[in-house]
């Protein structure tokens, strides 16, 4: 047996260790409620003023966003489908479909959104989301749903023009999904169902990306990714929005998909999100949803600045009836944010 090098033996408990306090400062500074974050717009007559606070030492985006006459979501309907796993095999066998642990996803995009202000979200089953549509439906306006599973309850959809989902999109409700191909399949009594062309029915033609090169080239040229530090860079599912009218995309692109596209479907709107179920899409979606962007939506003007155990200010001077201020402090890694509308 060879003599133990207790000279190395130390080295690496001392590596070990420094990792360890490398790690319980990084988990610190990114997820401890230590600190105290607060932000604030005021409309006044020549310009929007905003004011930044924080008991560390952090950078902050204060973004000037217009909607155009166009609602933003408000409340979020979150659908854990209560039948994922017993039909997840199935449905891989049409499309390759990475498994998504339901409760748990949708219980960290909560905490994503309460983080950036938006309090107004919720889990629902498949009665509870069919309930949620039908009570909506006269006036879905500012009314979200989040779909990470590849299946909906065919109550509500099951791949015809008449379906009450379709109406509740086209009245004015969002539908934001990610993870699969939109509409593929529906579920009911007897089980699971392929629905053939639920893609023309969104979007009028085919437009997921559901390739095995997945990797996003170059920054879509439009402001909102440097604007809300949007991150994934992973095409599954994504969406090619050539020859849509009205698509608007967001964050990266590839081969002329985008990682999130936005596509209207009468006066409501469809929100696709690409990437695996991880971290840099979850802050995605907290990051478009809690900042309040739709299709019609433009950034306007954006300031970076660093506050430090202070309060700093900014203004913004030009403008429009329909804009709104979305403020987050801790860029890449988010910590907290508010989305701000008003007027004089």
């Amino acid at each position: 047996m060879q003599p133990v090098d207790t000279k190395k033996c130390g080295y690496a408990v001392l590596a070990i260790a420094l990792c360890m306090v490398v790690f319980a400062g990084e988990y610190f500074v990114y997820y401890s409620d230590t600190f105290e974050y607060d932000v604030d717009v005021q409309w006044n007559k020549d310009s929007i003023d905003y004011q930044v606070e924080s008991s560390g030492s952090d950078v902050y985006d204060a973004v000037l966003l217009d909607n155009n006459g166009k609602a933003s979501v408000t409340e979020l309907a979150i659908y854990v489908n209560e039948s994922y796993s017993k039909y997840y095999d199935e449905a891989n066998e049409t499309t390759r479909i990475p498994y998504n642990n339901q409760d748990y996803f949708a219980s960290q995009i909560l905490i994503a959104l309460d983080n950036r202000g938006f309090d107004d979200g919720f889990k629902c089953d498949s009665s509870e989301l069919c309930e949620y549509v039908r009570s909506t439906l006269d006036n879905p306006v500012g009314c979200g749903i989040l779909v990470t599973s590849y299946s909906l309850p065919a109550e509500i959809y099951s791949g015809s023009e008449d379906d009450i989902l379709i109406q509740w999109i086209k009245a004015g409700g969002t539908l934001y999904w990610t993870g699969s191909v939109i509409g593929e399949f529906c579920v009911d009594g007897d089980g699971l169902h392929e629905i053939q062309d639920s893609q023309d029915l969104f979007f009028g033609k085919e437009c997921v990306y559901t390739g095995s090169e997945a990797v996003a080239t170059q920054v879509v040229n439009n402001g909102f990714t440097e604007a809300l530090s949007l991150k994934t860079g992973n095409l599954s599912f994504g969406l090619c929005l050539d020859s849509i009218d009205g698509a608007l995309g967001l964050g990266f692109e590839g081969e002329g998909v985008s990682t999130i596209g936005m596509v209207p479907l009468g006066s409501g709107f469809i929100c696709v999100f690409s990437g695996e179920y991880d971290i840099d899409l979850i802050d995605d979606m907290g990051q478009v949803i809690s900042a309040g962007i739709t299709p019609e939506t433009v950034v306007m003007e954006h300031h970076v600045g660093t506050v430090t155990r202070s309060i700093e200010s900014g203004s913004f001077e030009e403008y429009g009836e329909s804009s709104h201020v979305y403020i987050y402090i801790g860029g890449t890694y988010t910590k907290f944010g508010e989305a701000f509308y008003g007027s004089m």
